[in-house]
This record gives C-alpha cells, structure tokens and sequence, in this order.
C-alpha cells in the first residue's frame, strides 16, 4: 500500500512539473531512476504515466521528448501554444462540474472554457439567473407511501422506512445511500462513523454540478435503484457541517450582483412502526449565476524557481481574458516577410549579442539576429528579436 501511495504521489508530482512547464515556455525534467534494469528504448514510459499525459491533453505527446542518460530520466517539455480548442494554458482537473443526466462530471479544459465565455457574456445581458423550474415548496406535507416528485420530497417532515419514491435520478435529481447502512438497508458498524466525512466529501461535487447547470435536488439515504427510503443514523448538528461545507466552496462572479449560492439543506427523520430509524438528509440547489468550483483549479506555472499553483483568479483570467493570437512574429510571419523582400543575404542569430561582446546579458531577450544583405550595411533588426515579456 506504502509503495502504491508512493507511486501514486511521485506521477502526481511529474504531472504538476509537467503542467508548470508547458504553461511556462517549456523546460526539462529530470528524475532518477530507481530500477537498475530499466532501458527506456526497450520499456517506454510507463502504462500510468501515458495515461495521466493523455489525461492532461489528448496530444500531450506532440510537446514532449524523452531521453536516458545512465540513472537518470529526462523530459523534455516544449511550450504550449494555442490549439484548435482555444485553451491558452494547461490544466489537470479544472475542479468545475456540470451535470448530465444522472452523471456528475468534471469538465474539461475545452468544456470549461466554453462555459466560462458564456457565463462572462451571460451574465452582463441578464444579472439575474434564470428561475429553476423545480422551486421548493412553502406548504409541508407528512408522510405518504410513496413520494411524486422531488420537490413533494423536500417539504415532507417525516418518511416511512422503506416507503419508495416516485422519481429517479435525472439532470435535476441525484440520491445517494450513505455507506452506514448495505445494500439492504442493515447497518453496518464499521462504517458509522463515515457518515459525515462522505456527506462532506459528496456535496460539493454535486453543489457545484447543478449550481453550473440548472439547480436540482441531492437526497441522502435513498437507494438509487429500488427507490426505497433507507435513511442513515446521523445527528442533527451533520446539517451545520454539510452548510459550512457549501460556504467554503470557491465561486467567481462575472457579474456585479457577487451573490452567494443558494440552497437549502435539511435533515428528515425516517420512521417504520416501531421506531425511530436515521435520517434521509435533503438539498436543493439553485442555478447559480457565475461558477462554482469544488476548489481551486488544479493548473500550474513556473515562478521564479518554484512550481505555483494558479490561483482561481489568475485561472479564469489567462483562460478567458488572454487575447487569442497575442503572438506577432510567428514562424509563418516571419517567412513571409523574408520572401516578400526577394532580398539576397545571410541572417546570424547568437544567443545574445550582449554576452558575445562581455556585456550584461538582459534575461528577457532569448534570441537576437543580424541580418546581412547584399549592398546593405549589416544592422542588428530589432523586430527580429524574440522576447519573453514578463509578467510583473
């Protein structure tokens, strides 16, 4: 198990270096190799750490170059540039959900990115997000053998045990059956003390799939195929930890209004004849105007000489603020000009034209050039040089 969590961590971290670099004008990884019989020629990279590249870009191969040299691996990371799907930077897991039929997914950069860029132009036509269709009701009802439909669900104040709802898991609806009780509904003693830790764990995932989608309802203590209400034994203060949860979770607005997400949680008690039997634990979620996220966007840059973390602010700002086509001199611009002038010549480019003459190098120019045409004095072209701009 050790070793597995070792693993586990160390293609965590090549992942996070790798991210880092690709955002951050490329680079080189170096790792030692700990097997002494391992030949790169003749075993490749590895089965996990293909699948967590392609995980990352479905052409993460195309930037990366790889090489042995005795103990030690190396990687060697290009820099990327803007594809087909508009993404600016590199992310792991962007930590946005949206909610798909009876799937809870995490979107990716491509579907991220699209739903930031109408969220920002949304949310300036319309301040107000649009109404759920499925609005909790004021009137309460007690128990009845078998629920219609979720919002019925949510204003009871009292279930049977093992009575069945009438509605199954859609885009608005999802039940979950808390690991206390089996498939059967029979407690389980080692997994009590659970209860709360997976509630915890649950809800953002699903607070922030329908706040980025149209709202919904999330039941605790529902079996998702019988339909039965099973419950869970918790206590009533689990709904102030469940609502602390929601506050926590990061949000970024587009809009002026910056309201929090709305929702409202509730504990119903579960009854058979007899007894009293747990709870089945209620919430409903409204759309949200802007983007809610689990936690901050798992992406990573190059600072100084450390691996950063983006902040959820300078996430959305390079993924949608950056301005596409922010590159002048590209290698197609740059041929184009060299046919247009139908001049004859040699162009010499030197790392820098300053260390070559013992002058003090500036960090931010990576190239210079010194074009020399026929019947033209040799002059170092300022418009050919290739600079990283810096960020502060």
């Amino acid at each position: 198990m050790k070793d597995k969590q070792r693993k586990k961590r160390q293609k965590e971290a090549v992942s996070r270096a790798m991210c880092a670099l690709l955002n951050s004008g490329g680079g080189v990884i170096k790792a030692e190799i700990e097997n002494t019989e391992y030949k790169y020629n003749e075993d490749g990279i590895g089965e996990d750490l293909e699948i967590s590249f392609s995980d990352m870009l479905p052409r993460v191969l195309n930037y990366l170059d790889f090489m042995q040299n005795a103990n030690t691996f190396l990687i060697f990371v290009k820099s990327w540039s803007l594809d087909s799907s508009g993404q600016q930077i590199v992310t792991l897991r962007t930590n946005l959900y949206s909610k798909n039929t009876t799937s809870t997914i995490v979107m990716d950069g491509t579907h991220a990115l699209a739903f930031l860029q109408e969220k920002k132009t949304g949310s300036r036509l319309f301040s107000t997000p649009k109404t759920n269709a499925m609005k909790v009701p004021t009137d309460v009802h007690e128990e009845s053998s078998v629920v219609d439909s979720p919002s019925e669900f949510f204003s009871k104040t009292k279930l049977t045990y093992r009575s069945k709802v009438n509605f199954s898991e859609s885009t608005f609806v999802a039940t979950k059956l808390v690991p206390d009780r089996d498939e059967f509904g029979e407690k389980e003693k080692s997994k009590r003390e659970d209860v709360l830790e997976f509630m915890k764990e649950e809800v953002p995932q699903y607070v922030s799939a329908f706040a980025n989608t149209d709202g919904g309802y999330l039941f605790f203590g529902i079996h998702s195929k019988t339909k039965e209400i099973i419950g869970f034994e918790g206590q009533p203060w689990y709904l102030s930890e469940i609502e602390k949860t929601i506050r926590e979770l990061p949000v970024h607005h587009f809009c002026k209004e910056k309201k929090t997400i709305n929702y409202s949680c509730k504990l119903i008690e579960v009854h058979d004849e007899e007894r009293h039997r747990g709870y089945v634990c209620a919430l409903h979620v409204d759309r949200f105007c802007c983007a809610v996220f689990v936690e901050e966007p798992d992406s990573w840059h190059v600072k100084g000489n450390h691996v950063m973390r983006f902040t959820m602010e300078e996430w959305i700002k390079r993924m949608v603020d950056a301005a596409p086509g922010c590159l002048q001199y590209t290698a197609e611009f740059l041929q184009k000009e060299v046919n247009a002038s139908f001049l004859l010549g040699i162009l010499i480019f030197s790392r820098s034209w300053a260390v070559d003459l013992d002058l003090q190098e500036k960090q931010e120019v990576i190239c210079d050039t010194l074009p020399i045409t026929l019947n033209s004095p040799a002059i170092s072209d300022p418009e050919c040089f290739c600079r990283e701009e810096s960020d502060t």
